[in-house]
């Protein structure tokens, strides 16, 4: 009689696990979506972590993953009740017995971590999404992540007009350095149907560095590039050349509009209608961080802010720069 009882149990449990959500999907969707509901209702907080805190976290981890390890070895020790005798088996029962207390502690310590984290970390990422961050990279010279790159791409062909902030414009244009301005540089040629923006430091921008207020702009720019001035203007001139090449093959409706900005270079960034990417105005070093923003229509997400800053650069832009045709 038991017997039946548990078998119908076990039958009636695997049709509610396996059968609900393929068989009944709307009973399934609205479960779905009221468990999503009471997660993410106070989905208004993401903190991060200092190195400090994640070391200390580590350390304390690691202190009680050994200690539940030495409680089961002591649980496995007494059920098995002949641990310690005279026997050749007994040493690689002992070992046996430390890997296994090793293994069990350390998925026991794993579940309950992912129970602990699973509500602040789902909270977290659904807090950056409605803010419009994607994701964070740490890019080096090596690669790129794939991700990134197939969204720029996916993005550029979908988006009615490309807008780019940059310094001089000559790794995205003439000689690229690194995989992001390959990407970049794969993103004009994508667009050739599609006009672009493109904003560049304009070599005479003689404004006090609001950082130090007895350099101008481009002094302070060209020491943080550790570049000359001469050189500087070598770079703005070939990159003038080379979109005056590129838009010769361009349709009228799709040029390459240059504009010169005169402020300190907070940023270099790359603009689509739904998304952009932003990484620091000298980004010719290893390890630079890029951060990927959507918009988001339902509030105002940091995209907002980066593009409606490129608007305002853009409209105090200098057209023409005569200084830039250098021999």
């Amino acid at each position: 009689m038991y017997a039946v009882i548990a078998l119908l149990l076990v039958t009636l449990f695997a049709l509610a696990t396996v059968l609900v959500p393929i068989r009944f999907e709307s009973v399934y969707a609205r479960l779905r979506g009221r468990i999503r509901d009471k997660v993410l209702d106070r989905a208004n907080k993401a903190v991060f972590a200092s190195g400090e805190a994640v070391e200390g976290k580590i350390y304390h981890g690691l202190r009680l993953w050994f200690f539940i390890s030495a409680g089961v070895f002591a649980v496995l020790g007494v059920c098995d009740g002949g641990l310690i005798r005279n026997h050749p088996d007994a040493i690689a029962t002992v070992v046996w017995y430390a890997l296994l207390a090793f293994l069990i502690s350390g998925a026991l310590l794993l579940s309950i971590l992912a129970v602990v984290q699973f509500m602040p970390t789902v909270r977290g990422y659904a807090t950056l999404t409605r803010c419009g961050f994607r994701g964070l990279w740490i890019l080096s010279n090596r690669d790129l992540p794939k991700d990134l790159s197939n969204n720029l791409r996916q993005q550029a062909l979908t988006s009615s007009k490309v807008a780019i902030v940059d310094v001089t414009g000559y790794e995205l244009f003439v000689k690229g350095t690194s995989p992001m301005d390959a990407v970049i540089q794969d993103v004009v040629c994508q667009t050739a149907d599609v006009p672009v923006l493109l904003l560049l430091l304009h070599p005479d921008a003689q404004q006090s560095d609001p950082d130090r207020q007895k350099v101008s702009v481009f002094q302070n720019v060209l020491a943080e590039m550790g570049m000359t001035s001469s050189t500087y203007r070598k770079k703005i001139h070939e990159t003038v050349e080379t979109i005056e090449e590129l838009n010769a093959e361009r349709s009228p409706e799709a040029q390459i509009q240059v504009r010169f900005y005169k402020e300190k270079p907070m940023m270099r960034a790359v603009i689509f209608d739904d998304s952009m990417v932003v990484f620091p105005p000298h980004a010719h070093k290893s390890d630079v961080p890029c951060l990927e923003v959507m918009r988001n229509a339902e509030t105002t997400s940091f995209y907002e802010v980066f593009r409606r800053d490129f608007v305002r650069l853009w409209r105090g832009g200098v057209v023409e720069v005569a200084s830039h045709r250098v021999a």
